[in-house]
């Protein structure tokens, strides 16, 4: 029970935030292109399919894999619903050995390594999608 309230939780926070970048991404474009469609005849959905999403979603990526990063880094939360995560897990190890410093410097370097993984992946996402010409 306890996992699906934190994965639901997680997943209802970091998509209300992620629609809303998606929104502000796709309002970003210009509305030049969406005219020129129509012009030449393509239906709404298909301007959007062709070029209101594949340009909104590249303004939204970086706010949208920053938002998935910190969905990652909120799920020691769930200590709070008695989920037995990484953080609570540490708590344990130190209520046995004392060592409270080790302890929380490994969950430390475990969160950065994590976290520093997920924004180079996400650093060669953007790469990849990114706008020749810087436009």
């Amino acid at each position: 029970m306890g996992f699906t309230v934190g994965w639901l939780s997680l997943l209802l926070w970091g998509g209300a935030y992620n629609v809303e970048n998606l929104r502000a991404g796709f309002e970003a474009v210009e509305g030049g292109y969406v005219e020129a469609c129509r012009a030449l005849g393509f239906p709404r959905l298909a301007a959007f399919r062709h070029v209101t999403l594949p340009i909104g979603a590249r303004i939204a990526l970086p706010s949208v894999t920053n938002i998935l990063i910190s969905v990652f880094k909120n799920s020691s939360f769930m200590i709070a619903i008695s989920y037995p995560e990484l953080t609570e897990t540490a708590v344990n190890i130190v209520a046995v050995t004392f060592r409270v410093f080790e302890m929380f410097l490994a969950i430390g370097i475990v969160y950065l390594g994590l976290v520093w993984l997920m924004s180079l992946g996400a650093r060669a996402i953007e790469g990849r999608f990114a706008i020749p010409g810087g436009h």
